[in-house]
């Protein structure tokens, strides 16, 4: 009787000493992204990118406030940029984000190592190291098209 209620207990803590992990792992929350905002003006006039940006975020399954969290830096100059670009940078933050090359070249000033994503800059020669993004390429024609 001794030796099956010994059994037992070795069993017990043997159950629990494998499942205690996938208890602890299941209740940690999982990783939330920053994001560091690179912009320049006022936020309102950012409004309807903005949207675009979250949506886009959000088909991703990033959710602002649920598992990412957006750290905006608003410029009134490009004086401004160099100094705010530092702050996401000293938060830590897992990529930077810079709409145009305007806020591209102090974002990269201020780092090498955090990835830095643009959504459009003036030239694409090789944006190389921590830089990733689409760039815009208006073609004569397709400007005089606009124009009419």
């Amino acid at each position: 009787m001794f030796d099956m209620k010994r059994r037992e207990f070795v069993t017990l803590v043997g159950d629990a000493a494998v499942a205690w992990p996938l208890t602890v792992r299941a209740q940690q929350k999982a990783k939330v992204v920053r994001i560091g905002f690179l912009g320049l003006g006022p936020a309102s006039a950012w409004s309807s990118r903005l949207a675009a940006f979250r949506a886009g975020l959000c088909d991703l399954g990033w959710i602002e406030g649920k598992n990412v969290v957006i750290e905006f830096r608003w410029a009134d100059s490009v004086d401004q940029l160099p100094a705010l670009a530092e702050e996401p940078v000293c938060m830590q933050v897992d990529v930077i984000f810079a709409s145009s090359s305007t806020m591209v070249g102090p974002a990269r000033q201020a780092t090498k190592t955090i990835p830095i994503v643009f959504s459009n800059v003036a030239s694409l020669p090789r944006p190389g190291g921590n830089m990733t993004g689409l760039s815009e390429l208006a073609t004569e024609s397709r400007r005089q098209g606009a124009r009419k």
